[in-house]
């Protein structure tokens, strides 16, 4: 929800603009208690956008740049900043910008058309065209409001779930009748608390905060004794009179009913993240103890290769952090020195590939060469995994070894009865089915498998499509590769039209014009 708030506060800087000139398209603060809700359906900073084009990017209304940024070019904002759109056009636009965060979007939508129809009757129709779309924008996010109250008037709704020492606030904004935006609120510690002791506290510390506060506000429960003190107080904060009701039937009654089950699905969804959490962080604790290992294994790597039959062979580095999938930091490998379908000597050249550079690029950090944030294997590895017995194994400690990086600890994971085998043991380690230790090392096997399986595929795909350009007169090598830069699969390039086709660089209409009609004879022989 913060995120939300920020991202539009960047898109749409109406109180920075007041601070920053005099003559501020809108006369109020419209940050304040009486402003918009803080979270905001999906489509919405869409739709604003489409509603009015303002200003998104880092200048201010009085730099008077000489050149607008990209934002203008793109069509996304009229360049205050330059000095390319007066004051009561921008002022305007801010205007149709707060009708639609704070829920008035019938207001904005009859002001949207009749400007469109204004622009139709002066035969503006480029005009008039751009306004139709913005109406449509604002009007698709109204279709996905729910009318929950045929009474128009602003509203918050809280009710609270519970379970053990967890609780769950569950907060809906309902402006003119519509539930424009949600926000829930994860409460832990409270099993010493009663119901209406929480809602209490929640209220207490949530609304000093709030960017509005309503004239009303609909609650599940609250102490008694301290909502008139609280309602005193909330009336101060808003300037005007602040009324806290807890609904026992009626409409209102089943507003709240209703965030009340939006409330019990969220804690339900938060407690299952929670044990999945814990879960995920007992796992390599327990990995670490049925390998003998001296520490607990924050970052684990998995390796993985795939190819048929030698063709287009690949390999895959999949990252664990503290239990968890790191997709970040996964590196595929094309497999360059190695023919045939030879895994031994395959995983040899990637392990010899992967902590090489690791050493050259730690050398040029310690040296100040290179950022941290620009290497990609610095990393190392608490735990290395392999994808395989005994034999991928060796060739993978044959090279750690070689290169000094012995010391950190490695096994193989076979593939059919999931055994682990570690350097000088003689057995294999079988770990319990229901092991949180196995399900680790298995989803980050079938993490490795699968990346390296898509990276083949994507090989394999292109080779097939190169191998097809070259059937095609005129489609040289250069043609090729804009071709295939631009269209990674056949699919993709056929339906290209002749147009995008001539456009790419190196391209031309015959040449387009050939590519578009093999691709069409071969789809239609198919």
């Amino acid at each position: 929800m913060h995120e939300t708030l920020d991202l539009l506060r960047r898109l749409f800087p109406f109180r920075t603009c007041k601070q920053k000139i005099e003559a501020l398209p809108v006369g109020e603060d419209r940050t304040s208690r009486t402003g918009a809700a803080k979270e905001f359906p999906k489509g919405l900073p869409e739709a604003a956008g489409q509603a009015g084009t303002l200003k998104g990017g880092t200048r201010t209304v009085v730099s008077r740049s000489r050149r607008p940024c990209l934002n203008h070019h793109i069509g996304r904002c009229p360049a205050p900043c330059a000095g390319l759109v007066d004051r009561e056009s921008y002022r305007r636009m801010i205007g149709e910008i707060c009708l639609f965060l704070e829920g008035r979007q019938d207001d904005l939508v009859k002001e949207l058309t009749r400007r469109m129809h204004e622009a139709a009757e002066k035969l503006e129709f480029e005009r008039a065209a751009r306004l139709r779309d913005q109406l449509q924008a604002v009007k698709q996010v109204l279709e996905n409001q729910k009318v929950v109250s045929d009474d128009a008037g602003d509203r918050d709704v809280l009710a609270l779930a519970r379970h053990g020492d967890l609780s769950y606030v569950m907060l809906f904004f309902v402006r003119g009748g519509k539930v424009v935006g949600r926000e829930g609120f994860l409460l832990e510690g409270t099993g010493d608390m009663e119901r209406d002791e929480v809602m209490t506290a929640f209220v207490k510390q949530y609304y000093p905060r709030a960017e509005f506060i309503p004239a009303e506000i609909l609650l599940s429960e609250i102490d008694q004794e301290e909502s008139r003190g609280i309602e005193e107080w909330l009336s101060r904060l808003r300037d005007g009179r602040v009324h806290l009701h807890v609904p026992r039937r009626g409409e209102k009654k089943q507003l709240v009913d209703l965030v009340a089950r939006n409330a019990l699905l969220a804690l339900q969804e938060a407690e299952l993240e929670r044990r999945f959490r814990d879960r995920s962080a007992a796992a390599p604790e327990e990995l670490a103890r049925e390998l003998g290992l001296e520490r607990v294994p924050r970052r684990i790597e998995c390796y993985d290769v795939s190819h048929i039959q030698g063709a287009e062979a690949v390999a895959s580095m999949a990252v664990f952090e503290e239990g968890r999938p790191a997709p970040d930091q996964y590196r595929r490998f094309k497999i360059r020195t190695v023919e045939g379908p030879d895994d031994f000597a395959s995983l040899r050249e990637v392990f010899r590939r992967r902590f090489t550079r690791a050493r050259e690029e730690r050398d040029l950090i310690n040296t100040g060469q290179l950022s941290s944030k620009k290497a990609g294997f610095h990393r190392l590895p608490d735990l290395v995994i392999v994808d395989g017995g005994r034999g991928q194994l060796s060739a993978a400690r044959e090279v750690m070894e070689e290169l000094g990086f012995g010391h950190i600890p490695a096994c193989g994971l076979a593939k059919e009865e999931e055994l682990l085998f570690t350097p000088g043991r003689s057995g294999p380690i079988r770990l319990p089915r229901e092991s949180p230790a196995l399900h680790l090392v298995q989803h980050l096997r079938d993490e490795a498998h699968r990346f390296a399986v898509s990276y083949h595929r994507q090989l394999r795909t292109r080779r097939n499509l190169k191998s097809l350009l070259d059937e095609i007169p005129g489609i040289g090598p250069a043609r090729r590769r804009s071709l295939l830069k631009a269209y990674p699969s056949l699919e993709a390039m056929a339906r290209a039209t002749v147009e995008e086709l001539a456009a790419l660089p190196g391209m031309n209409r015959p040449a387009a014009e050939a590519v578009h009609q093999f691709l069409k004879g071969r789809n239609g022989n198919n």
